[in-house]
């Protein structure tokens, strides 16, 4: 599961920065993930701590941290366009992203077929 996030993340890098600044903007991810598992460890924690609704409090760090994700992936489908198609992209930053927009892939060859990636072994 972790490489299709990456693969996601490394695409919308693609879509969104010019070649000079996309190893930055890895780097950027790639640190701001690390430090999410640094933060989220202590907070993960203290949630079984405090007793929601007189349930067993150890449940509830699954469906708060699962609700976190489950709508961060919501706001992602329904928010996320790509820069040639974004709704508020105004003039001006349309004309900052023209490089990467005369550049952008092809995306006319389709989606990868899922069962395509699996057949590596040492795909998780």
């Amino acid at each position: 599961m972790r490489w299709r996030i990456a693969i996601l993340v490394s695409t919308a890098i693609a879509e969104w920065f010019p070649v000079r600044e996309r190893s930055l903007a890895m780097g950027i991810m790639n640190v701001g993930t690390a430090i999410g598992a640094v933060v989220a460890a202590p907070l993960i924690l203290i949630l079984p701590n405090v007793h929601w609704f007189g349930i067993a409090s150890w449940r509830w760090v699954f469906f708060i941290t699962g609700g976190f994700g489950l709508l961060w992936t919501v706001w992602w489908v329904c928010d996320y366009h790509r820069p040639e198609h974004h709704p508020r992209l105004s003039a001006d930053e349309r004309r900052a992203l023209g490089a990467v927009l005369e550049s952008a892939p092809d995306h006319g060859a389709g989606p990868v077929p899922r069962h395509l990636p699996n057949r590596v072994g040492q795909t998780p």
